[in-house]
């Protein structure tokens, strides 16, 4: 992949990909050997252990599965070279230790709701609402 085609991988936040970007998306590389067969076991294990009632002491109902299937979903990521070079499974495994820490009763700074301006409403930040909604949704799950 020459370095306009890199670049053309990386369509900016907000906006749909365009034919040219996509086109660079299709030559992704390769699933790793057993990745999806082991993505699919442990996704399948922590289904079934929510459903006999698996859970960690004093944790909400769904935590341990939740973790499990989000480890699953970030090992599968990890196993792609080319994502570890970009760095680019970081976010989610910040996102994974800030369940933790907020199930350990700690305050993360990623889940921390951002102080209010002086005299008014809350402003809007739609990637930390999104990250806080799908902190929520691990947590209710």
């Amino acid at each position: 992949m020459s370095g306009d085609d890199k670049a053309d991988a990386h369509p900016p936040a907000g906006r749909p990909p365009t034919d040219t970007e996509l086109a660079a998306l299709a030559r992704l590389p390769a699933v790793p050997t057993g990745a999806w067969a082991t993505l699919w076991a442990r996704l399948i294990e922590a289904a079934h252990d929510e459903k006999q009632g698996a859970e960690y002491p004093d944790a909400p109902p769904g935590f341990m599965a939740t973790e499990a299937a989000l480890q699953a979903v970030i090992e599968f990521l990890l196993s792609f070279e080319g994502l570890m070079r970009e760095s680019a499974v970081i976010p989610l495994i910040r996102l994974a230790a800030a369940l933790r820490e907020l199930q350990d009763g700690k305050k993360p700074a990623l889940l921390a709701p951002r102080p209010r301006p002086k005299g008014g409403r809350p402003g809007t930040d739609l990637r930390q609402a999104a990250v806080i909604g799908l902190a929520a949704r691990a947590m209710t799950e």
